[in-house]
């Protein structure tokens, strides 16, 4: 890792207000981690939505939105992608699996930006 790496930790990232328990976030670290800097990466969101796998280890994120997305999350969808601010947002990876920010991805690779911040849960600070 590079020496002055950004580093954040979850609280920082949800501003005390952390995902439920039951989230998928939590299979990758525990709540009493919470404070423990991780590393902030950039990833390629339009890589991200093509070709990483969901949860289930077979289909990408793009396969998953195009066959399963409820009209809720295609609209919400559709207002992220008209929201300026997007590509200043921090995806939850852990490795090549979006962990919080499934919608965000598509909404970024739908717009075609090419690089995001993103929290790693597998890059301790």
């Amino acid at each position: 890792m590079a020496k002055n790496a950004e580093t954040m930790s979850l609280n920082e990232l949800y501003d005390g207000d952390l995902p439920d328990r039951d989230e998928m976030i939590w299979s990758f670290i525990s709540h009493d981690e919470a404070d423990k800097q991780l590393t902030i990466i950039t990833i390629d969101p339009v890589v991200a939505y093509e070709t990483w796998v969901v949860d289930d280890g077979s289909t990408t994120v793009k396969e998953a939105f195009r066959d399963h997305a409820q009209p809720w999350q295609k609209k919400l969808v559709a207002s992220y992608r008209k929201d300026m601010h997007l590509a200043d947002t921090i995806i939850v990876v852990a490795g090549e699996l979006v962990v919080d920010g499934y919608h965000r991805i598509a909404a970024l690779a739908k717009n075609k930006v090419r690089a995001v911040r993103a929290l790693d849960l597998e890059e301790p600070a």
